[in-house]
């Protein structure tokens, strides 16, 4: 839009088993964000299902505080805490009969570690310093293009160079490679 944020987003996956088309839509206003994404996904019997999920973003501050987010018959909302200096530091997921925290660990202006009951994701930083329109994984509860326009808070002070998350008995490793020019 006007103010260089995200309107329109298009994504297309594949694998052996499906194809996804998605398209999210973002409308911004004074006092929340609405996003609704609709997907398309077709399996490799060729059955095809429409999904639509819908999120509603509430700001204070311009800061995300709350996201209720509505998917067929399902509802579910997180919360979203910050500390003084506008770090994320505590998400809150809450179901119809559970509940989830998520605590973020900030060291020297980057996010250390996101850890949850059971579930941990560990980060470190190269020495480049953050660049607006990088997308990067710091919670699939966080919408990059969101996080990435601040209204996740303060973003990193550095670049990622790579992130583990260990889910129960399951590890995945990512790893960063930049070529950063002037401008």
């Amino acid at each position: 839009d006007s103010e260089g944020r995200v309107v329109k987003m298009i994504s297309n996956s594949q694998s052996n088993n499906y194809n996804r088309i998605s398209e999210y839509t973002y409308q911004y206003g004074d006092s929340f964000i609405s996003m609704q994404m609709t997907t398309e996904s077709q399996g490799s019997g060729g059955e095809t299902r429409l999904g639509i999920v819908r999120h509603k973003y509430a700001l204070e501050n311009g800061l995300i505080v709350r996201d209720k987010i509505k998917e067929e018959k399902n509802m579910e909302i997180w919360s979203f805490s910050y500390d003084e200096e506008k770090q994320i530091k505590l998400v809150t997921l809450k179901t119809s009969n559970r509940t989830y925290e998520y605590n973020y660990v900030w060291e020297d202006g980057n996010i250390m570690k996101i850890q949850a009951k059971g579930d941990t994701c560990n980060y470190t930083y190269t020495t480049l310093p953050w660049k607006k329109g990088f997308i990067g994984s710091y919670g699939s509860h966080l919408n990059g293009y969101l996080w990435d326009a601040g209204y996740f808070g303060k973003r990193p002070l550095n670049l990622p160079a790579e992130f583990t998350e260990k889910e129960g008995h399951y590890t995945m490793r990512c790893s960063y490679e930049y070529t950063v020019t002037d401008g």
